[in-house]
């Protein structure tokens, strides 16, 4: 079946409800053009009266809701599979990030309202027994002014690391802060039989030196 014409039904089962009172062969001609077969003139049957109308009426309606049935099961099971499931991703342990430095760059070009730049360096290392493939990163920067400052996207450096059991990947990037601030943030990625996984990134503070803070 054309996966379009399951968009179809509706239209079709509501116009002969609608129209099944006034005209009985409409009807019959709606539900055969929704099973895309609609005969030659010559071949449609001839309307009935009488109690037979009534039992084709009936016969109409469970057709029609039957329909429906269909098409709200079709729906919710492809919105079931689409649906994503927060309880799918889990911590992977074995897979450690470690803060292996962290410096204030008084030489950074920073705009006004983030003035201070810190470059750390990190190391993603793969102890667990499974490859991972990282896709993605989220950090969670709050500052002693109580603004939180949420940033996420694709990959790490613009890159999204392969890491087999044994293998590390290390880079080095930066944060730019108003004020005195901490950071801490997650890795996202997938293993090897495709499961969703993250591991944690340690909580470092940002302390600008007090003679640029004035």
């Amino acid at each position: 079946m054309n996966p379009l014409s399951l968009f179809n039904f509706p239209l079709f089962a509501i116009s002969g409800v609608i129209l099944q009172l006034h005209d009985d062969s409409f009807v019959s001609r709606l539900t055969q053009v929704a099973s895309c077969n609609l005969p030659h003139s010559r071949d449609r049957p001839p309307i009935k009266s009488g109690q037979v109308i009534r039992s084709q009426r009936i016969r109409h309606h469970v057709k029609y809701c039957l329909l429906f049935s269909l098409i709200l099961f079709y729906k919710g099971k492809q919105q079931y599979r689409m649906k994503p499931h927060s309880q799918d991703i889990h911590e992977l342990k074995g897979l450690h990030v470690t803060v292996d430095s962290l410096q204030f760059d008084p030489h950074a070009q920073a705009p006004p309202d983030r003035p201070y730049a810190f470059r750390y360096t990190i190391t993603i290392e793969n102890k667990s027994p499974v490859g991972v493939k990282i896709h993605g990163r989220k950090w969670i920067i709050r500052d002693k002014d109580g603004r939180v400052e949420v940033v996420e996207g694709e990959g790490v450096v613009g890159k999204s690391p392969e890491l087999p059991p044994g293998e590390k990947f290390t880079y080095q990037s930066y944060h730019l802060i108003h004020s005195e601030s901490v950071a801490e943030g997650s890795y996202f990625g997938l293993t090897d039989q495709k499961q969703a996984i993250f591991t944690r990134i340690p909580m470092f503070e940002m302390h600008p030196p007090q003679e640029f803070t004035h």
